[in-house]
Formats: C-alpha cells, structure tokens, sequence
C-alpha cells in the first residue's frame, strides 16, 4: 500500500498506519474517515463515506 506525499510515492505502510474513524453526524446517518499516517506525519483522509 502507498500514497503519494509531496508527489513522492510513500511504501512498506503497515496496519497501524491506517486509522478507521466512525463519526454519527445525524440519528442513524454515519460518517467513516479513513486516514493514514506516515511515521508521526499529519494524518491525511483516503477517503470518507456517508451511511444513513
């Protein structure tokens, strides 16, 4: 897995890099962020998908 930071592809991500984050935004409707982490690097968001 990889992603690009500053143009530069970014590898050898593991696990613990990524971060799943459920958010209720409404009574039934959620929000989950998917971000990832490069070594202490602010997070930045894959992607986000709205459930209701």
């Amino acid at each position: 897995m990889g992603l690009t930071s500053y143009g530069q592809p970014v590898t050898n991500l593991k696990e613990s890099n990524f971060k799943v984050d459920p958010l209720i935004v409404g009574p039934g409707v959620y929000v989950f962020v998917v971000a990832v982490n490069d070594n202490g690097k602010k997070d930045q968001t894959l992607t986000s998908v709205l459930i209701d």
